[in-house]
């Protein structure tokens, strides 16, 4: 038999077999493929500092998230807690606290004589000399068109008196009480509790007339 007619040559059978070039293509495509797979990380740097930060972002990112959750939590649940507590329940359906200045004291409301009344809690803040003086008053309630809690300058001077509440009989002279001087002690209007005042606008000052005072503070104020 002619050798060329044989059909048995070696690798005849397995033409249609792999070559080695084709396999190391494909091993190469696979290896592509998992290089893009693969996250593009500091963390898996070769050097230390590079992989020390890429931790410690990590951590900070998952502490940033637990922290911002805990809060959306606890924010609402201590708001909760607080509206229920006995001393807000106590104190009536809202909790006022003290606000900012009154911008203007012709806001104020008076009468056709141009006398007002005001009715708050002092601050504790106050100032004086030997003829005038001055105390904060948060008001509450405010009048109409005014915040709860907005505080006012009432100014006083030696013709200003005052009272222990409405019926009560007068106490002396507040300024002179303000200062340590001879007038009693309950007569400071700063240190009182609540605070009723009859005033007039005086250089566009709140000037009190009379002031009747109170121990008690007004239902619902929290400093």
């Amino acid at each position: 038999m002619d050798p060329a007619e044989r059909t048995d040559v070696p690798g005849a059978a397995n033409s249609a077999a792999e070559t080695p070039p084709d396999r190391l293509s494909q091993l190469e495509t696979r290896v592509r493929e998992l290089e893009e797979r693969v996250p593009k990380t500091q963390l898996l740097d070769h050097r230390l500092l590079p992989r020390a930060f890429a931790v410690l972002g990590h951590y900070f990112l998952a502490g940033l998230i637990i922290y911002v959750a805990v809060l959306a939590v606890v924010l609402p649940l201590g708001a909760l807690l607080y509206r229920f507590s006995p001393d807000a329940a106590s104190s009536g359906d809202k909790v006022i606290r003290q606000g900012s200045p009154l911008g203007s004291v012709a806001s104020l409301p008076v009468d056709a004589s141009g006398v007002g009344t005001l009715t708050g809690a002092p601050t504790g803040e106050a100032m004086m000399d030997d003829n005038s003086g001055s105390f904060v008053l948060a008001l509450v309630p405010a009048p109409a068109g005014i915040r709860d809690g907005t505080t006012v300058d009432v100014a006083i001077d030696r013709s200003t008196k005052a009272y222990r509440g409405r019926i009560g009989g007068p106490l002396g002279n507040p300024l002179e009480a303000m200062n340590g001087e001879d007038g009693p002690s309950d007569a400071d209007p700063s240190a009182a509790g609540t605070v009723v005042v009859r005033f007039h606008l005086e250089e566009g000052k709140v000037l009190a007339d009379r002031l009747e005072l109170s121990d008690d503070s007004p239902a619902g104020f929290e400093w």
